[in-house]
């Protein structure tokens, strides 16, 4: 269907299609940026989670010696510390996917602007 479009694009308005055509790119880095901001923040919120998940786990096997000393509040508060990182992860990953996506949807627009402009000058 994409390669069907162009080709009925380039045969009903050569000139239109080429400038849009020219756009491409623009989209390109939108979605390219929006794609590296995404895959950059699931890395470090998975490394977020694998740390707290191992201090889990590590309590969780040593619970015998944790509840004979009595320091189950000690490892919850521990615990509660690499949540918190791990949250404060996840709202520096939203923030910067929204931010992302929103540029990706800022170029689009720009596009649909662009191509509109550009036609009603041509027609």
């Amino acid at each position: 269907m994409c390669i069907s479009g162009f080709f009925v694009a380039f045969y009903k308005g050569w000139s239109l299609a080429l400038v849009l055509l020219a756009i491409g790119p623009l989209m390109m880095v939108g979605m390219g940026t929006f794609s590296h901001v995404m895959e950059s923040r699931a890395g470090i919120t998975m490394r977020a989670y694998g740390q707290s998940a191992g201090y889990a786990e590590q309590a969780l096997s040593a619970i015998r010696i944790v509840v004979s000393f009595g320091q189950e509040e000690l490892e919850m508060k521990n615990y509660a510390r690499f949540l918190t990182r791990v949250t404060e992860a996840g709202k520096r990953g939203g923030v910067a996917s929204g931010l992302s996506l929103g540029f990706f949807f800022f170029v689009v627009y720009l596009c649909y602007a662009f191509s509109f402009w550009m036609g009603s000058i041509w027609v």
